[in-house]
């Protein structure tokens, strides 16, 4: 990743510390380690929620097949704009992700068989929460992947904890990824199936 798209990332932080949720973009090891073990490259849609600068899309872009659709959906119009220039083979949509649902129908799609999420869930206040976890359901189709990450630490406090629940009470599995030490800060992914 480019200083100038490490900057771009601050900034968006300084201002809404909240929506973008970290002070660095996630790292390369991080984003692989989420995807790892899925079969990106035979998926016919695989949506991205809030890539940010991309560097989880990145990973997914590299691992998907020549006729996979791939969506973002990313709720900055600066950061949309800086994505659909960085990745011009996938659809970058400017909008929130309570609305992936009604985006995938909108396309013709009547789920995704992959979706993977960079949004900042611990500073999310549980309704938000809630929201998006049942709008992530809805669009996935069955069988189909969900993945995010936590930051190691505070996924063992009461709003990590309780987020870990949440993903038990949806998906019918639901597993942990190794801690990949070498993000800042440390990380690890969910795995969740519906």
């Amino acid at each position: 990743m480019t200083q100038a798209a490490r900057l771009k990332f601050l900034r968006e932080f300084v201002s809404k510390p909240v929506q973008v949720g970290a002070v660095a973009p996630s790292s390369r090891a991080l984003a692989e380690r989420m995807i790892d073990g899925f079969d990106l490259a035979g998926a016919e849609v695989v949506v991205e929620l809030g890539p940010g600068t991309g560097s989880i899309t990145a990973a997914i872009v590299d691992a998907v097949g020549p006729d996979t659709r791939t969506i973002a959906i990313e709720r900055s119009a600066e950061f949309a704009e800086h994505l659909q220039a960085r990745f011009p083979t996938i659809e970058v949509i400017t909008g929130c992700a309570q609305e992936t649902h009604q985006l995938l129908i909108d396309r013709g799609f009547d789920g995704a068989d992959y979706i993977v999420s960079g949004l900042p869930w611990a500073g999310f206040e549980r309704e938000l929460q809630e929201g998006l976890l049942r709008a992530i359901v809805r669009s996935l189709r069955p069988g189909g992947w969900f993945c995010t990450f936590a930051y190691f630490g505070p996924n063992y406090m009461s709003k990590g904890r309780r987020f870990r629940r949440m993903l038990e009470s949806r998906f019918r599995r639901v597993e942990t990824t190794p801690i990949v030490w070498g993000n800042f800060p440390p990380a690890f992914a969910y795995q969740c199936t519906r």
